[in-house]
């Protein structure tokens, strides 16, 4: 049997009961305790906070001694300062008694006699000015009908300007931005018309009339030479200042399952302004071209009219 093993059977003895009143029986039989008494020539115990009492007396006294020192210094440090204050009061003073004297009383005299030749210099002037404006007063009346002439010559300069062909070049710019809205509603009323004809594109202006407003003034550019149109009588006789280049396209057929479907490519070309070679697509989009640009960019391919980048 190891040591390990006795350990634990030794654990798991019975603890053996003491006796009934063994521990009175011990108590009873210990001796009292020895009386201390306080001999001659010796010191009583005192208790533990009365023996640091010195120690704490004498930290006290050299922590006030060491407060002390410090206010003493911070006086000193303060003087010290308040004297060189007045040092340098002292040294301005006799810098300001050592400075020389005024200047001479002729020297004021002769500035207050330039003074006096300044001013009468600008009086002189204030004279001559004073009078010049007097004269232009006495010419006032020349002046205005003078200034008058003046206004009606800009006047007729600025109605010459307009009839130049700067402002004929101005009034063409403010045609064709009206002709590029024309097309855009132009634009709008074929895709209207479309919705509700399965998708086909119409062949004329006259099928757009409750699209366009019931008025054919939008089919006549500002740039078109000929009278307003009036009624849309004369669109039937073949009057518009536009082109329907898509009215000759090939249509769906709703029978082949078309639908509302919208066939027409944002490319493909509805209206042409032969005016301005403003021309408006099926995305609903207006470019405005210049010639070269309409010969070079409109094409018809597979029966349709479109604009190729």
């Amino acid at each position: 049997m190891n040591e390990t093993e006795l350990e634990n059977r030794l654990r798991q003895a019975p603890r053996p009961t003491p006796p009934a009143g063994l521990l009175a029986r011990l108590q009873a039989d210990l001796p009292p305790a020895p009386r201390r008494e306080n001999r001659p020539g010796t010191r009583p115990e005192t208790p533990g906070w009365g023996r640091w009492f010195p120690t704490l007396a004498f930290g006290s006294v050299v922590l006030g001694g060491i407060l002390a020192l410090g206010a003493e210094a911070a006086q000193l440090a303060r003087l010290r300062a308040e004297n060189e204050a007045l040092r340098a009061r002292l040294d301005a003073a006799r810098a300001v008694a050592a400075a020389p004297a005024e200047a001479p009383l002729h020297s004021l005299q002769d500035e207050e006699l330039a003074r006096w030749r300044a001013n009468a210099a600008e009086a002189a002037r204030l004279r001559g000015a004073t009078a010049e404006l007097k004269d232009r007063l006495t010419n006032l009346p020349g002046l205005q009908a003078e200034n008058q002439k003046l206004r009606a010559a800009r006047a007729a300069t600025v109605q010459a300007v307009a009839d130049t062909d700067l402002g004929a070049a101005a009034r063409e710019q403010a045609n064709r931005v009206i002709c590029v809205n024309n097309l855009k509603q132009i634009g709008l009323a074929f895709r209207i018309w479309a919705n509700d004809h399965n998708g086909r594109i119409a062949r004329d202006f006259l099928s757009l009339t409750n699209e366009l407003g019931n008025t054919p003034r939008i089919l006549h550019c500002p740039s078109d030479s000929a009278p307003q149109l009036q009624s849309w009588d004369e669109v039937a006789a073949g009057r518009s200042s536009y082109q329907l280049p898509a009215a000759g396209r090939p249509q769906p057929d709703p029978a082949a399952g078309a639908g509302n479907a919208w066939d027409a490519s944002p490319e493909e070309v509805l209206v042409i302004c032969p005016h301005h070679h403003n021309v408006g697509l099926a995305d609903g989009s207006v470019q405005s071209l210049s010639a070269a640009q309409f010969v070079r960019s409109i094409q018809v391919v597979n029966g349709r009219t479109i604009m190729v980048q």
